[in-house]
């Protein structure tokens, strides 16, 4: 026996899944609805002599479990779309990091392109830092990087 969302129809119609029980039609069923499908399914079987004096004896204990493994199968499907969620965040938090660092990394090899062009046509570090309105120590340092032997 198996009762769950996917194979679930109306219990109006009569209509079987697989001609051993009926079931609810609902995409998210509802627990009264669900419950209302167990409880057929439970029917049939006892009816169909499919365990039928097992069941009998049995059959508030069965759908308790029936139920319970139902309930337990949704919470689990929320807590793994929560999961995908949070990745999915994750995701993009990390992808942004990324984009900003190699945003500043272009940033940083144009500055040191313009420093240089600067210092190429002789200006001084403090004239450079000036036109460019970056303090003078950045300057110093882009240029020592590129060039250590660059001491102006």
């Amino acid at each position: 026996m198996s009762i769950n969302e996917h194979s679930i129809h109306s219990l109006t119609d009569g209509s079987r899944k697989d001609g051993r029980y009926g079931a609810v039609s609902s995409t998210s069923p509802t627990r009264k609805n669900l419950e209302e499908a167990v409880d057929l399914a439970l029917d049939e079987s006892i009816k169909g002599e499919y365990l039928g004096s097992y069941f009998k004896e049995r059959r508030d204990e069965i759908k308790a479990m029936i139920l319970e493994e139902y309930e337990e199968a949704r919470i689990l499907r929320i807590i793994a779309g929560d999961a995908k969620e949070e990745g999915r965040e994750e995701g993009i938090a990390e992808g942004k990091a990324e984009g900003l660092a190699e945003a500043q990394a272009e940033a940083e090899a144009k500055d040191l392109k313009r420093f240089q062009k600067l210092a190429a046509a002789g200006m001084d570090i403090p004239t450079i830092a000036n036109l460019m309105e970056v303090p003078e120590e950045t300057v110093r340092k882009a240029l020592k990087k590129a060039d250590p032997q660059e001491t102006q």
